[in-house]
């Protein structure tokens, strides 16, 4: 079986602050902050989260070479956005909603996403290591 492709990194990530994302970013470092607006249509291109809690709506966004490592994405919407070459490491998304979300080539390790809107979603190359999904129930 054939493993899904790493983020790549063509140079060494910026630190940024939460507040100062623009319509996209390139190369930036994001640590031990919040991002408390909601983003829409943003693009990461080679970015890094890390410890950063996440409770808005980053609404069709696109992520590209992404590393999300101990983030709390709890209720966060991610409704419409895309993820390409993304690794998700200890991340806590209960709540989260992946709805009508592309994944291709993302990897999740040790990461927990109870009642998460997988609704619409499709996967490419996807690999998971000590994750647990459960999605909402579907409402007839």
């Amino acid at each position: 079986m054939k493993k899904p492709v790493l983020p790549k990194f063509s140079q060494e990530c910026v630190l940024c602050n939460c507040n100062e994302i623009n319509d996209r970013m390139d190369n930036a470092c994001f640590s031990e902050d919040s991002i408390t607006d909601d983003l829409y249509q943003q693009e990461f291109f080679e970015c890094e989260f890390k410890n950063v809690s996440i409770h808005t709506k980053m609404i069709s966004c696109l992520f590209a070479d992404v590393i999300f490592d101990h983030c709390d994405l709890s209720n966060a919407c991610f409704s419409e956005s895309v993820f390409r070459r993304c690794i998700f490491r200890n991340c806590r998304m209960t709540g989260i909603d992946f709805s009508d979300c592309s994944f291709t080539d993302v990897t999740m390790h040790d990461s927990l996403a109870l009642l998460a809107n997988l609704n619409q979603t499709t996967w490419k190359m996807q690999n998971g290591n000590k994750c647990v999904f459960r999605k909402l129930p579907s409402i007839m």
